[in-house]
């Protein structure tokens, strides 16, 4: 009798982990990254660059481990600095003034170093200000 009780007790700690691990693992490996809003923000926001899709060589999509959002890397054809890369980011959480569509767009270098994006002249310029549909 004394075993089947140890051996319930043992049952129910392996399962309280499980249900503790798989919701911890849901929380920061699944929930934070939607790829379909995601996708919608993309959209959104190259639609409102006035974007031609045939300029565009190369799209690269990855989690954003650190904010918990998605990245889309994209370089375009006619961008007359070919080291420049468009990083448009993905928060689900972020609404602030700077983000249109809770996504954001930085300009860096392929190599992974800032640019001044004022000094320099861009053919897909950064949405400023948070625009309403």
């Amino acid at each position: 009798m004394k075993k089947k009780t140890e051996n319930k007790i043992l049952y129910i700690l392996i399962l309280f982990f499980v249900i503790i691990g798989g919701g911890l693992y849901y929380k920061y490996e699944v929930y934070p990254y939607d790829w379909d809003a995601a996708e919608k923000s993309f959209e959104l926001y190259t639609k409102a660059q006035h974007i031609d899709k045939d300029d565009i060589e190369s799209i690269e999509k990855s989690k954003q481990k650190k904010i918990g959002g998605i990245i889309y890397r994209v370089k375009y054809k006619s961008e007359s600095n070919k080291n420049v890369v468009y990083e448009y980011t993905w928060c689900g959480d972020y609404t602030g003034e700077n983000y249109y569509h809770n996504m954001f767009l930085m300009l860096t270098n392929k190599h992974g170093d800032g640019l001044d994006e004022n000094k320099t002249k861009h053919k897909y310029p950064i949405i400023q200000k948070r625009i309403v549909d």
